[in-house]
């Protein structure tokens, strides 16, 4: 939750105001639709951030300001090589024939 915040006003008062929450829940999947399971993430939303690990389910929840507008980075693996994709070239060394 946001602590309350003083403020000035023209009147020379100050006045407290608390911000409400809201509950963001996500859930990550892939192209294939399976979670992103164990990824870690950082969510940033108006002047919080949160970092985390997806839940076996690929969510995540956290509480955030309601009228913030915020990102997500999500960390993942390098993807697979497809049955199509040839395999990436073996290393050589300089002026040695390719294998």
């Amino acid at each position: 939750m946001v602590s309350p915040r003083t403020a000035p006003i023209r009147t020379g008062n100050t006045s407290t105001f608390t911000l409400k929450q809201r509950r963001l829940h996500i859930i990550l999947l892939d192209p294939r639709e399976r979670p992103y399971a164990g990824r870690e993430y950082v969510l940033r939303v108006g002047r919080t951030e949160h970092c985390g690990t997806t839940a076996s389910d690929g969510s995540l929840s956290h509480e955030v300001p309601g009228l913030a507008t915020g990102e997500l980075l999500l960390h993942l693996p390098p993807p697979d090589p497809g049955p199509d994709e040839p395999p990436p070239p073996a290393a050589t060394r300089p002026g040695q024939p390719p294998r």
